[in-house]
C-alpha cells in the first residue's frame, strides 16, 4: 500500500469514528478505537504552554486562551519595573512542567531578547521543545544566544496566524482521533529544521478541498518550501460535520502530491461544528 492509499484509509477511519461513533466503534480493534470511546487512554495529552512576551505576545496568548483548548497561556510584561525575579521564577515553573513551549514575542520591543533568551535557557535545561513565534525574529547580530539554541522559529505577521499555528499543533496531538499522532513525531518534525513556514487557507465550493490546499501550498512555495528544502511537515484539514468526504480526500491528495514520500509528514482531520460550507487547511513545514 502506498502512502496516499494509507493516508486515505486513515482519513476515512478518523472521520467515521467522529461522525459515526456508535456504529463504528464496536467494529474497531480495541487499540485503534478512538480513546474517547475506549476504556483505555491510548493517547496521553501533550502538555503545551504558550508564553506571551510584551504587547504582541499578550495579544496572542489572550486570543489562544479563548479559542484553543489544551494550551495553558501566560504573559510576561516588558516594562522594566515588572521584569523582576518573581516573574521569571513563575515562568521557570511554567516551562519545566511542559512538553512543548510556544514563545510569542515581537523582538523589536525593548528587553524582549533578554527575556526570550532566559526562557529558552530554562527550556533547554528542562528538555522542553521550544517554538518561537513573532513578526520579527532575532538575527545573529541581534541575539546570538537565541539563534544558537536548538529551537524552531516561525515568522508570523499577526496574532490570528499565530493562534492558528498553535491550534494546528494542539489539534494534531490532543484531539481524539482514529489513530493518535505520537508526540515524538511532532517533536521530530519541529526539530527537523530551524525555520518553520506556516500557511492556512479556506475555500468553498465543489473543489474547495483542492483549492484550499493549493493556496496554502503556493504560499509555502513562495517562502522557499519545496521537495528539496522541506525537512518535515504537519497539516490539519478542518471541515463541518456534514462536509462530503470527497472534499477531505481532495485535500489529502493535494498534500500527499506536494510532499516527498520519504519526508516526515503527519496530518489530521478536525470536524468543527462552527465551520459552515468551508474547508480550511493549515500546514506547518520546516526547512
Amino acid at each position: 500500500m502506498d502512502r496516499r492509499m494509507f493516508l486515505t484509509a486513515i482519513l476515512q477511519g478518523s472521520l467515521a469514528t467522529v461522525l459515526l461513533p456508535d456504529s463504528i466503534t464496536s467494529l474497531l480493534i480495541t487499540p485503534y478505537a478512538s480513546p474517547y470511546h475506549s476504556t483505555f487512554d491510548y493517547q496521553v495529552s501533550m502538555r503545551i504552554s504558550a508564553i506571551g512576551i510584551g504587547a504582541f505576545g499578550a495579544y496572542c496568548t489572550r486570543l489562544l486562551a479563548y479559542s484553543v483548548h489544551n494550551v495553558c497561556c501566560h504573559e510576561v510584561a516588558l516594562y522594566p519595573q515588572q521584569i523582576c525575579g518573581s516573574d521569571l521564577s513563575r515562568v521557570d515553573n511554567v516551562i519545566q512542567s511542559n512538553d512543548l513551549l510556544f514563545l510569542l514575542a515581537d523582538t523589536t520591543q525593548p528587553s524582549c531578547g533578554s527575556v526570550l533568551a532566559a526562557c529558552i535557557k530554562i527550556a533547554a535545561t528542562a528538555g522542553v521543545q521550544v517554538v518561537v513565534i513573532g513578526p520579527h525574529l532575532p538575527l545573529h547580530q541581534h541575539s546570538s544566544s537565541i539563534v544558537d539554541s536548538a529551537v524552531a522559529y516561525c515568522t508570523i505577521p499577526d496574532p490570528l496566524s499565530a493562534r492558528n499555528l498553535v491550534g494546528l499543533v494542539s489539534d494534531l496531538v490532543n484531539t481524539n482521533s482514529f489513530v493518535g499522532i505520537d508526540h515524538g513525531d511532532i517533536k521530530a518534525i519541529l526539530q527537523s529544521g530551524g525555520h518553520g513556514i506556516f500557511a492556512s487557507n479556506e475555500a468553498t465550493g465543489a473543489d474547495s478541498g483542492t483549492l484550499a490546499c493549493k493556496q496554502a501550498l503556493e504560499h509555502l512555495q513562495q517562502c522557499g518550501i519545496n521537495a528539496t528544502t522541506c525537512r518535515g511537515a504537519m497539516a490539519c484539514i478542518y471541515g463541518s460535520p456534514d462536509m462530503p468526504f470527497d472534499l477531505y480526500s481532495q485535500a489529502i491528495t493535494a498534500l500527499d502530491s506536494y510532499f516527498p514520500t520519504d519526508l516526515s509528514f503527519v496530518f489530521g482531520t478536525v470536524v468543527d461544528e462552527k465551520i459552515n460550507n468551508v474547508v480550511r487547511v493549515s500546514v506547518l513545514a520546516m526547512k
